[in-house]
């Protein structure tokens, strides 16, 4: 209809004379005065009804038309497929004119319209939610992993055709940055009618046309009549073996100008629900100090974690943004964590050391509470002319950890301590004055953090001169960290190339200080030799230059070119063995990018970096650090220079006519270090220290993946392949090794609609893990691995579905009967309007331990994990709008 009109338009235009008129207003329903988008607003001759003009509403109602006529009124015709006509005769002159239609719903016999589920717009791709969506999906989050070219992670990461995101939108407002799983696991798929992913998104609208981006957004795109509305979820839940809760309460609303999101979830019933508040892009950074001091835990299983995770969580979130004019965003976003985690789980390490083999057997119990905070608050100015960015953010952290551990020759205790809290700010801001670009950016933070270990028995006698009186070990360690970044950036446009300049500094200040010290069956502390202390300052300055070259032939071809220049000063502080050390050198990091768009569906881009580590403080403490129970570590005084050389180049293919998408990548990588960790083993203890001795590490990775939808059978399959090499010195018992590692994974994935009767999904991957170490006898087996998965989803009624899951493990390395694992659920949803059932029975063959193994630098490690057994989850789920 629309593509008729616009030829009888064109065609017609002939009828126009040359007094030109232009004639606008908004279309609204006569009954609801909503604004009617999409209708046909056309022109005609009041008694030929020949055709002057013809447009279609936008999203808000309005309508503009123009030509040139000589008559002395006019017909306006408005249709549409819920539009009842209309006809007004208005005088022949430039005005505006407000309309109000009736909409009506309009029976067509005999005539089927299907829209198509993908879209291409330039470079904007719809996905019509409605045509990958069943019966079966709660969330946005299970929808989006139906759809080709997009993939989510386990870990709730969003990629598109092999590349992470930049930005999730809702409604085009970026309330939650990069904890969108927040709104993919919570915001329901009947409340989407688009999911919009923007191909190249530059987000920074004063940098569009003028800095390319190789990254994609999404946006959803809401239903109208999820728009303006409080919707509210509330869930109630609970079960047996053991005794089981799982409930929620989630209330959103989307609006124009304003968009607010707060949730509570809790369960003891293995669902990690603080996932969601995992950050995905460079948005939402977390200011902590990340402690090379742990206890030693189990290592957890590659299955789905709802299957082996003991725990009791709270997690709170609230976010919330406010548009107060078209450009101006202003945000705040808080979450609260409360989790207490139980683990039990067994292994077996068999180091391949160069003169004979090492056996260390370790059953382990341990339980971790962590409480965590964050608040922040953001003003957001993005124009087409300046841009004006100032966040805040608090940080907050509490571990409390106690395991303990059954060697083969100790039982050992660990206790652990880790408060943090930081607070940060960022700033930025872009404008443009005459052709020129101007940018000012800042970011700084200060973290605290105090660590304790407590471990019996005392596992390093001879380090405290061998008394028999003490009876265990307390690690503390107390360190600090500010850092501040500062930069002004400048550019000039000239035709298609594009000069810049970055001027900056980068300060980082850190302080750190330690203790080793053994305690007595009294707990009391005893002093401790200096080479078991640490009291170190770490200064750090970088003042750099950066000049840049980018080349841009319409939007097709780009080529960036860019030299940054740095003067680096160094400065430590060892006041335990009263040793300061510094050092100056210029460092230069060169890159060069390049992308060009072949055509509308396919891209490819290449690029090059050195990039260099010049260390950090812990790299260069020279008192001993207990790490866990069984390791310690120390450093020598000297400043780590490490030079990193990284090569790439894909190819992405994205066709919305045809559904198929893909991806190939190649990289290859190569790292010099003039600093590597020599590690020796005495029975169960581990020793670390650093040597200067140069080193490499180097390889490659090969990737591709393609997906495909086949709209006559509502189904998606999808194929991907990896292979990575690399190669890696190594330093065990002062002796230099060359550690080889092959790895190789291919699967596929299906996604396929039994008609109205249900649906299945089911993904399989197979890999090999081949290792060696050069010029030694002693080879590594390969481990061969595969992992699949099934769902299937029966459509009883339209409100009462059957879902039938299971999971396939197989290890070769395993020579028991847990070489081969499955793993069944059921579940039965019964949806009215308002209101869910759940019922979910996991577990069926009652699997109570997984095992696995792998192979690690020298060692081959084997270990088992205690599951959840067998339970039975009611879960009721109400939804208010």
């Amino acid at each position: 209809m629309k593509r008729t009109l616009s030829i009888l338009s064109a065609l017609l235009i002939c009828f126009c004379a040359n007094a030109q008129i232009t004639i606008s207003g908004i279309i609204r329903d006569e009954a609801s005065h909503k604004p009617v988008a999409d209708a046909n607003v056309i022109l005609q001759n009041k008694t030929t009804t020949a055709i002057y003009a013809y447009t279609i509403t936008d999203e808000n109602g309005k309508y503009s038309v123009a030509c040139n006529v000589q008559t002395d009124s006019l017909l306006i015709l408005i249709t549409g497929l819920n539009v009842r006509e209309t006809r007004i005769f208005v005088a022949a002159k430039t005005q505006t004119k407000d309309i109000d239609v009736i909409t009506e719903s309009l029976q067509i016999k005999e005539i089927k319209v299907k829209a198509d589920p993908i879209v291409r717009r330039s470079d904007t791709i719809d996905y019509l939610v409605s045509s990958f969506a069943d019966q079966s999906d709660r969330s946005i989050g299970d929808v989006l992993k139906k759809m080709p070219g997009i993939d989510v992670a386990e870990n709730g990461k969003i990629s598109y055709n092999g590349k992470a995101i930049n930005k999730f939108y809702i409604e085009n407002l970026d309330m939650l940055e990069g904890r969108y799983g927040i709104a993919t696991n919570n915001i329901q798929a009947k409340d989407i009618s688009r999911v919009q992913v923007y191909e190249n998104h530059q987000p920074t609208k004063v940098l569009q046309g003028v800095e390319h981006s190789e990254n994609a957004a999404i946006n959803l795109s809401l239903k109208e009549d999820a728009k303006g509305t409080f919707n509210t979820v509330f869930q109630l839940g609970g079960g047996y073996k053991p005794a089981m809760w799982n409930g929620e309460f989630v209330a959103m609303y989307f609006a124009r100008k304003f968009q607010t999101m707060s949730t509570y979830k809790t369960n003891n019933s293995g669902d990690d629900v603080s996932r969601e508040f995992l950050s995905h892009t460079d948005d939402s950074q977390e200011y902590y100090i990340s402690s090379p001091i742990k206890i030693q835990k189990p290592t957890t299983p590659n299955v789905s974690q709802n299957r082996y995770l003991q725990n009791d969580i709270h997690a709170v979130s609230f976010n919330s943004l406010n548009r107060i004019s078209p450009d101006i965003d202003i945000k705040a976003n808080a979450i609260y964590i409360h989790d207490k985690q139980k683990s039990f789980g067994n292994s077996i390490t068999a180091y391949h050391l160069p003169v004979r083999m090492l056996d260390i057997y370790e059953d382990i119990i341990a339980r971790t509470t962590t409480d965590k905070a964050e608040v922040s608050a953001e003003y957001l100015a993005n124009t087409k002319t300046a841009f004006i960015k100032n966040k805040l953010q608090v940080n907050a952290m509490w571990n409390n950890d106690y395991g303990t551990v059954q060697t083969n020759v100790d039982n050992v205790t660990q206790n652990f301590k880790n408060p943090q809290m930081s607070v940060s700010d960022v700033f930025a801001l872009i404008n443009v004055y005459d052709g020129f670009q101007l940018h000012l950016g800042s970011q700084n933070s200060f973290t605290k953090s105090s660590v304790q270990l407590n471990v019996t028995p005392l596992l390093y006698p001879y380090i405290f001169d061998n008394n028999s009186n003490f009876t265990g070990t307390m690690q503390d360690m107390n360190s600090s960290n500010f850092k501040s970044k500062t930069s002004v950036f400048t550019s000039k446009q000239m035709r298609r190339f594009d000069f810049a300049i970055s001027v900056g500094y980068d300060l980082n200040i850190e302080k750190m200080t330690s203790s080793l010290v053994p305690f007595d069956i009294t707990q009391v502390n005893y002093s401790s030799a200096d080479s078991l202390h640490n009291n170190i300052q770490w200064n750090q300055f970088k003042l750099f230059v950066a000049p840049t070259i980018k080349y841009n032939v319409n939007n097709l071809f780009h080529v960036n070119i860019s030299v940054p220049v740095s003067y680096l000063y160094q400065f430590s502080n060892d006041k335990i063995i009263d040793t300061k050390n510094k050092r100056n050198k210029f460092i230069v990091e060169p890159s060069l990018q390049i992308s060009h768009k072949i055509n509308v569906n396919t891209s490819i881009s290449a690029g090059a970096a050195i990039s260099n580590y010049n260390g950090n403080l812990y790299d260069i403490y020279s008192g001993y650090i207990m790490n866990n129970y069984r390791t310690i570590a120390n450093n020598i005084a000297f400043f780590n220079d490490a030079v990193s050389q990284n090569y790439n180049i894909s190819l992405s293919y994205g066709d919305a006519i045809r559904s198929l998408f893909g991806s190939l990548s190649a990289i290859y990588y190569n790292n010099k270090n003039k600093l590597m960790q020599n590690i020796n083993y005495a029975g169960v203890l581990t020793q670390i220290s650093s040597r200067k001795i140069d080193n490499t590490y180097d390889g490659y990775i090969l990737s591709g993946k393609i997906s495909k939808r086949y709209d006559n059978i509502a189904s998606t399959f999808g194929l991907f392949g990896t292979y990575r090499k690399s190669f890696n010195d190594l330093l065990r018992q002062d002796i230099l090794l060359k550690y080889i590692s092959d790895y190789i994974n291919i699967g596929m994935s299906a996604n396929v609609r039994l008609g109205e009767y249900g649906s299945v999904d089911y993904n399989i991957s197979w890999g090999q893990n081949t290792a060696k170490i050069k010029n030694n006898p002693d080879k590594f087996n390969p481990i061969k691995n595969i992992a699949q998965n099934a769902v299937l989803n029966v459509f009883i009624t339209k409100m009462l579905t059957f879902t039938l899951a299971g999971e396939h493990f197989y290890n070769s390395a395993i020579t028991d009967g847990s070489r081969s694992m499955f793993f069944a659920d059921l579940y039965l949803t019964y949806k009215t309007k308002r209101v869910d059932y759940i019922i979910e029975t996991r577990n069926l063959t009652n699997q109570r331990k997984y095992k696995s193994a792998s192979h690690s630098d020298i060692s081959d490690y084997v270990y088992s994990y205690e599951l959840r057994p067998i339970s039975f989850l009611f879960k009721v789920r109400f939804s208010f709008r």
